[in-house]
């Protein structure tokens, strides 16, 4: 792995860490002061009956505890419309009882069930209503200290993961999920993964219904309890590297960071750019594509004059379902030297290649069955307002492919006790278990690194600092140690 790299000097560092939360944990989210645990907060209010000496009921209003900030000093009600018994309206008021807002919720079955969990892009307080026996709810965005005045369909959930729900119908041996994510702008929730567990049989099915492309299809080793043996592989599968469904359009243009001159200019297109770095028809030194087939980098070298350049493509599919790409370009005319050192795949150290930070801290290291690390913790004396507590400076957790190999290696560390750049990386191996991508973290935006292979043998390291719109790079040449 490359130790020689610091980041904030320019300079190629540790590229060899990787980030993810852990097997353990659990994040909290926090309103000004008010604190919901995060995951599915319900709050349930049932519909009461008054019983009138004649038998009759009357429908009663219903409180509605929705996270107001402490300085939003609204009450929000639901009520009867007055007009069609079961039908309700949202009511909005002001520290006076006035109202400033009615919207109408249509037909409920009581007892209703209140949730606000953060279902749009940027929203992190919204509300969904569900009826009695319906699988369906009613999505309210809260904007601008109003809430939308149609309400979107919603399915009902059972998890909600980063805005995305979560769906599980069981039937017989037959498990089902599925995943919707709001599509803000066509204004409905949208399937983006399904999840299909045959468990007579031992098959899973993993679908990205956006790009109707598999994601994994074949057999897979069961527990006892029909559950995936080898859950967070599937799991990740499943999850990540979901789109946001925004309003992207395609654009030919390349922005492009230009290290001779050292300043940025814009191209019409791709191959322009092409054409202003020298290229002759040429075909790209190293492509590398996303885990979906896309191309998302490619790369030119001109060796003999220490010359290299390319282009990164940040695909994204858009609220309309179309795969639309950005084009940022770059330049450099400088090719370092640093030593390689192989093997590194299993590194017990922070990204800055130290160990344990001092005395009070231990280590805990978990193993897989197969006798390979699992999850990697130093654990010590945090503290935070005064308060101390044990926490985690270092977590690596390993993530293994059904065959064994070694897929990603997750890292974070606490910012506090080192640096915050790099303090989550993420690291991709393929089939051989050779690192071939990583993407971390800095304060204006994202590292990427990229490892390049010339007849099997480690040859290259690129680096790639996201940065304003831009993209720099650095690229270090790998010598044996």
């Amino acid at each position: 792995m490359i130790r020689a790299f610091d980041v904030a000097q320019g300079k190629f560092g540790i590229g060899s860490g990787a980030r993810i939360a852990g097997k353990r944990g659990r994040e909290n989210v926090e309103y000004r002061g008010k604190k919901y645990v995060a995951g599915i907060f319900f709050v349930i209010a049932a519909l009461s009956l008054c019983l009138c000496g004649c038998g009759e009921s009357a429908e009663k209003e219903i409180p509605v505890n929705f996270p107001f900030y402490e300085t939003e000093d609204f009450t929000l009600t639901l009520v009867p419309s007055g007009e069609d018994a079961g039908e309700y309206l949202l009511l909005l008021c002001d520290e006076n009882g006035q109202s400033l807002q009615e919207v109408s919720c249509g037909r409920l079955t009581e007892p209703v069930t209140f949730s606000y969990d953060g279902v749009g892009y940027g929203h992190w307080r919204d509300l969904e209503i569900f009826s009695t026996g319906s699988d369906t709810g009613l999505l309210f965005l809260w904007k601008e200290e109003r809430f939308s005045e149609r309400p979107i369909e919603i399915p009902r959930y059972m998890e909600i993961r980063d805005g995305a729900m979560l769906t599980v119908t069981e039937s017989g041996e037959r498990q089902e999920k599925r995943i919707y994510q709001l599509n803000e702008f066509k204004e409905r929730a949208q399937e983006v993964r399904s999840w299909s567990l045959n468990r007579d049989s031992g098959t899973l099915r993993i679908w990205d219904s956006l790009r109707e492309q598999s994601l994994f299809e074949g057999d897979i080793a069961l527990s006892e309890e029909g559950e995936p043996l080898n859950r967070e592989y599937f799991e990740y599968l499943f999850w990540q590297n979901r789109d946001r469904l925004w309003d992207y359009s395609a654009d030919s243009a390349v922005r492009a960071w230009l290290d001779d001159v050292g300043h940025a200019e814009e191209y019409e297109s791709r191959q322009a750019f092409l054409d202003s770095c020298g290229y002759a028809q040429d075909l790209p030194f190293y492509q590398y594509h996303d885990r979906f087939g896309n191309l998302q980098l490619e790369l030119y070298l001109d060796e003999e004059n220490q010359k290299y350049y390319g282009i990164t493509y940040l695909n994204s599919i858009n609220c309309d379902g179309e795969n639309v790409a950005r084009m940022l370009g770059f330049t450099v005319y400088n090719i370092g030297e640093v030593r390689w050192e192989e093997g590194e795949v299993y590194p017990l150290l922070s990204v800055y290649g130290t160990s344990n930070p001092g005395e009070g801290y231990q280590e805990n290291l978990e193993y897989t069955e197969s006798g390979k690390p699992d999850l990697f913790l130093y654990e010590g004396l945090m503290e935070d307002c005064g308060v101390e507590y044990l926490g985690n400076v270092v977590t690596i957790n390993y993530i293994y492919r059904e065959d064994g190999t070694l897929f990603c290696r997750n890292y974070r560390h606490d910012a506090r006790t080192f640096s915050s750049t790099l303090g989550s990386l993420n690291s991709f191996f393929d089939e051989e278990e050779r690192l071939v991508y990583e993407r971390g973290y800095i304060t204006h935006g994202s590292l990427e690194y990229y490892y390049i292979y010339v007849d099997d043998t480690p040859t290259y390291c690129l680096c790639l600092d996201y940065n304003g719109g831009y993209v720099s790079a650095d690229m270090v040449r790998l010598l044996p140690r």
